[in-house]
């Protein structure tokens, strides 16, 4: 039997233990979700709300302390080493905010270098217009280094762009850009929905968020509130702590 749900959580706790005196938090508190085949799904709550933390829980990053992770149907957690690197190659595609570049690596090469470990073809027509696209002013023969970290955003944008992942998680992947930048960014992250890419979004901009299908509203390390086809009142009130009429 087929299932469009890409991604099951069900009841993810995640603790950390601070300090000497061995203290535990608890960052992540029994959150449940399901996300879909094309669905853009944008995780919302403010700082040190857990956004981050539950990305990196339901993408195989880090393993919650209880509850269980279902990606494509395999627990990312229960897969050896290789098989979870495979997975990470070929059906997940990341982007980050501190970008993960490699800096011994050009521009280009940062972005097909997923496609090369998984012996795809690169396309480098599709990768040039897809940096024009972008409004990348840089050479792609520049090392990343050289680069602002606006170009360095845009460059790791690319590199999942042009693979043929089946979910992409975007952690605050417009917070370098400028409005212009982040308004192509997201148009390009919905092209993938409508291909039937599934993608999950950490984000403070507001208005990105009530244009995603469906918005998770995080507080305390909780999942406090899912909002669909939300709109921006709607995620002021749910932000604010009011509940929603």
């Amino acid at each position: 039997m087929t299932t469009n749900k890409t991604i099951v959580l069900y009841d993810v706790t995640k603790d950390i233990v601070l300090g000497k005196e061995q203290k535990t938090l608890k960052i992540l508190k029994d959150v449940s979700l399901e996300a879909y085949k094309g669905e853009f799904l944008s995780i919302v709550g403010p700082s040190g709300s857990g956004k981050t933390s539950l990305l990196h829980c339901m993408s195989g990053l880090a393993k919650p302390t209880q509850g269980s992770v279902e990606i494509l149907g395999s627990n990312p957690y229960q897969l050896s080493s290789s098989k979870i690197s495979e997975l990470r190659r070929t059906k997940i595609g990341f982007i980050f905010q501190s970008y993960n570049l490699v800096a011994a690596l050009p521009a280009f090469e940062n972005i097909v270098l997923p496609l090369r470990l998984a012996k795809k073809k690169v396309d480098k027509k599709k990768v040039y217009s897809l940096l024009e696209q972008l409004n990348f002013k840089a050479s792609a023969n520049s090392y990343v280094d050289s680069l602002s970290g606006g170009e360095q955003q845009k460059i790791a944008i690319a590199r999942v762009l042009v693979s043929d992942c089946q979910i992409v998680f975007a952690d605050e992947p417009t917070g370098a850009l400028d409005s212009a930048s982040g308004k192509m960014v997201y148009d390009l992250l919905k092209y993938l929905t409508e291909r039937g890419v599934s993608v999950v979004m950490v984000t403070h901009d507001i208005e990105m968020a009530s244009a995603t299908d469906r918005a998770l509203i995080m507080r305390d390390g909780q999942l406090v509130d899912t909002i669909i086809q939300p709109k921006d009142a709607q995620l002021f009130e749910a932000l604010n702590g009011n509940k929603r009429r």
